[in-house]
């Protein structure tokens, strides 16, 4: 068992859902949806690259930031 970082954001009308580790995006109608559609994604990634060509990066931070836009 992995654990990972997943950024879940809001564009137009659906939830992005995208993997720090490993840079795997998906999406989904629901907030709910976006999550159960990345860890779906990021298990296939994984099994899909079991020979350990693709690392995933250590730990990271996350951080909110303010922008005058």
């Amino acid at each position: 068992m992995r654990k990972l970082n997943v950024v879940v954001y809001e564009e137009e009308s659906a939830f992005v859902a995208q993997c720090l580790n490993c840079g795997v995006t998906t999406h989904g109608d629901t907030y709910e949806e976006a999550i159960e559609n990345i860890q779906e994604a990021v298990e296939l990634f994984y099994e899909d690259n079991k020979d350990g060509v693709y690392s995933h990066i250590g730990a990271m931070v996350v951080t909110e930031i303010f922008v005058n836009a």
